[in-house]
Formats: C-alpha cells, sequence, structure tokens
C-alpha cells in the first residue's frame, strides 16, 4: 500500500461502532461457546459465514490459479484486478443482489488480510 487515508470519526459515530461492535463480539461468544478472549479469526470468518450471504473474492493484479488464503474460507472466488487499483486498495465491502461481496487483496500477509476481513465486517455490520 503506498498510500492511506484516515478520516476524523466523531465521537458519536464511534460510539456507535464500539456498540456494534461490542455486540457482535458477544454474538460471536454465543455462537462458539467461547469467551470473547478466546475467539479466534476463524471463529469471526466462521460466524459470518454461516449467518450471512457472503461471497469473499480474493484480488490481485496477476492472473493466477492459486488464492492463498482459501483456507481461511469456504465461499470464494479468485478475481484479477488493475494493478494501480491493486496497489491502493486493501479491500472493498460490495452490496450485490441479497449478497454482500468482501473482496480481499491476497497480495498482503495473513495479518493484514484478517484485519482487512474485520474492517469490512464492521462495514458490512453497519449497512445491515
Amino acid at each position: 500500500m503506498k498510500k492511506f487515508e484516515y478520516r476524523v470519526v466523531s465521537p458519536v459515530a464511534y460510539t456507535k461502532c464500539l456498540d456494534m461492535a461490542n455486540s457482535l463480539l458477544d454474538k460471536i461468544s454465543k455462537y462458539t461457546q467461547k469467551s470473547i478472549y478466546k475467539i479466534s479469526p476463524s471463529d469471526i470468518i466462521d460466524y459470518f459465514e454461516n449467518n450471512f450471504n457472503i461471497l469473499f473474492v480474493f484480488f490481485e493484479s496477476e492472473p493466477t490459479s492459486t488464492i492463498k488464503y482459501n483456507d481461511i474460507v469456504l465461499n470464494f472466488k479468485y478475481q484479477t484486478l488493475n494493478k494501480d487499483l491493486v496497489n491502493r486498495i486493501s479491500g472493498a465491502t460490495i452490496p450485490k443482489n441479497n449478497r454482500n461481496v468482501i473482496m480481499l487483496n491476497q497480495t498482503m500477509p495473513k495479518p493484514r488480510v484478517f484485519l482487512q476481513f474485520y474492517m469490512n465486517f464492521l462495514i458490512y455490520i453497519f449497512m445491515i
């Protein structure tokens, strides 16, 4: 990533997002029967895949038949995108026909993909 964009968030918007995130963690905790502190990234992914209509699209600029992180999700596909776009974004959430497409840049290291995954889920939850 060559450029980052940050926006100031109002205290009201921040609190609303924090409350939604905490509510989501409570639901995942009940779903997994684990303490919030023991929830793993895989638990969160499993929860969303089993409770929401989501398609994961991994992307990069080079055509490939290999999806690097196909071990973290069940419902996925691959897409080649323009190099300039791939260099600018790490992911996106796109509502499409009663389904949300969560696009993740697979050129990122796995911890960064998980982080982007969480950010996209928060956007998804905010949208529903």
